[in-house]
């Protein structure tokens, strides 16, 4: 089956949603279910599991300014009762979940977000392996759960969920009987088989970790793990490598390999700003403080020198263990040493000891280049080059950052930092942007030829189902995305070739139904009609 993320609502990639459109329920509805039931159309004959609810672009809240938290509910609950009617009328037993993700676990846990009849309830962990709303767990409601996750935090290179924190958290789940649908995270996979395969093999067989307590279940499937790909010595040693890897305090508290690289790119930029313009100020001293890792740094300082100990003693599958354990405990442990070395430079140039703050960056820059090679030694033939392509956790530009740091130290001309390009991955997506929400072009779904009619000044209107309400007098805009002439009508006719020509605003002080259709070279797209109430005085 096709399953779909929490934000790629009903299969919808918003992060390619057009720029020039606004992506809001309260502004411009319409477009929304347009392109959300195109969404519907190029699946529908598959076998999906849908996935309803309303979030923002990218991932974020779904905006409502000044609106409290009912009020962001019931928008919600808007959206998912015309999604679930919108899937239903095209597959009446349609799967339909929704996620109760970040916002809408609060939301749910207020009493104020209504599941529509049918929709499974999948409860969510907040990225770093924590379950929430589970006061409200109820038998037949599923669970969304992560074993990395790209959040400035988290993991993205390395493991980080620990068997025990999945054991618990899923635990509850089995307890209740609410095992309809597990949906797992599972980022760039390649990094994190160990945690994926706990996981799948937690949910299709619970009886083994279940029924005892969790720190014993996470013993038993880390020496159970290592056995089948170490030897009989190894496997015991490595078992408790990973033990240990888990216990470092800041793993524990869910903290990833996002998190010293964000550190390294936010403080390193801040630090060159600084030196340029002669002020290294006591705030930023404050800052480095708090970005260093002091109480975690002995405990990973430990697991690195045990787990080079391992590597010469393995009599099978050294390349696994140099991919997947050596890599990912050389990634912590070089980006941490980074990290602390520039904390030590801010340090060092605040008090004016230039030359030693020049040796602490040159000191971060090697560890970096640590790392990579750490990386590089990963790189099976087959993944040749592969980290080199991570533009999310980017290594790369936080080597750069410090690179800048050097050179603004040394007074030279500060080269420029690789560029961030977050969304990178999506560009091959972008030949395909005429034909959104598709990537084939389709004669009947088109959203560059839609023709979005809307308030002029939003504070006037509000949209509501069948179009947008007003109390005052307003005025309504027209527009799309493809270059053309719009023609419209007001009297419920539909817009010929001879009807209107739109060119500005125009004002409407009564109930009004617009028609608008756009011309290319006189040939006509599909008609939208948008409707706009005003209450009786």
């Amino acid at each position: 089956a096709i399953t779909q993320h929490h934000f790629n609502l009903l299969g919808l990639d918003t992060f390619r949603w057009p720029r020039s459109m606004a992506y809001d329920w309260l502004k411009d509805p319409s477009v929304m279910e347009y392109a959300w039931k195109a969404s519907i159309a190029a699946q529908q004959d598959n076998e999906v599991v849908w996935s309803i609810g309303y979030r923002g672009l990218n991932d974020y809240p779904a905006p409502c300014p000044g609106c409290s938290d009912q009020e962001k509910a019931e928008r919600i609950n808007w959206v998912m009762s015309n999604m679930t009617n919108w899937v239903r009328s095209v597959q009446k037993d349609a799967k339909i979940i929704t996620y109760l993700w970040d916002e809408g676990t609060t939301f749910f846990d207020e009493g104020y977000l209504k599941i529509p009849e049918g929709v499974v309830t999948v409860l969510a962990d907040n990225g770093e392996g924590a379950v929430g709303g589970l006061k409200n767990l109820k038998e037949g409601d599923g669970l969304y759960y992560h074993v990395a996750m790209y959040n400035g935090n988290a993991n993205q290179l390395t493991e980080m969920i620990s068997p025990q924190i999945m054991y618990k958290n899923v635990a509850p789940f089995f307890q209740k009987k609410a095992t309809s649908i597990f949906i797992l995270n599972l980022s760039d996979i390649r990094p994190y088989v160990m945690m994926t395969t706990a996981a799948m093999e937690l949910v299709w067989d619970p009886s083994n970790r279940m029924n005892v307590d969790p720190v014993k279940a996470q013993a038993d499937y880390l020496l159970d793990w290592c056995s089948r790909y170490y030897d009989a010595k190894a496997a015991p040693q490595i078992a408790n490598l990973w033990s240990a890897y888990f216990s470092i305090p800041y793993v524990l508290r869910g903290t990833g390999d996002n998190h010293f690289s964000t550190y390294i790119k936010t403080l390193g930029g801040k630090f060159t700003d600084a030196i340029k313009s002669g002020n290294i100020s006591l705030s930023l001293v404050g800052e480095a403080k708090d970005y260093r890792v002091r109480e975690s740094f002995s405990a990973l300082v430990e697991v690195y020198k045990t787990a080079l100990a391992i590597l010469p003693t393995l009599q099978k599958n050294t390349q696994f263990y140099q991919t997947h354990v050596m890599t990912q405990i050389s990634i912590h442990y070089f980006s941490v040493n980074a990290l602390n070395a520039l904390c030590d430079s801010v340090e060092q140039a605040y008090a004016k000891n230039t030359s030693e703050s020049v040796n602490s960056i040159s000191k971060a820059l090697s560890y970096m280049d640590s790392l990579f090679e750490q990386e590089r030694k990963a790189e099976t033939p087959r993944f040749k080059g592969l980290y080199l392509h991570d533009r999310l956790v980017d290594f790369q530009r936080a080597r750069s950052i410090l690179r800048q740091n050097q050179f603004a130290l040394l007074k030279r001309p500060i080269p420029p930092a690789r560029p961030s390009s977050y969304y990178q991955f999506y560009d091959y997506q972008q030949a395909f942007e005429d034909n959104f929400p598709y990537i084939y072009a389709s004669p009947e779904w088109k959203l560059n030829e839609y023709i979005r009619s809307s308030c002029k000044n939003d504070t006037l209107c509000r949209s509501v189902p069948g179009g947008f309400y007003f109390k005052k007098p307003t005025s309504i805009e027209l527009s799309m995305i493809k270059s053309g002439n719009i023609r419209y009508t007001l009297d419920g006719t539909d817009p010929t070739i001879t009807s209107p020509l739109y060119t500005s605003s125009f004002p409407v002080s009564k109930d009004t139904t617009v028609k608008a259709r756009g011309f290319f070279n006189k040939i006509p797209s599909d008609i939208v009609s948008t409707s706009f109430f005003r209450p009786e005085a």
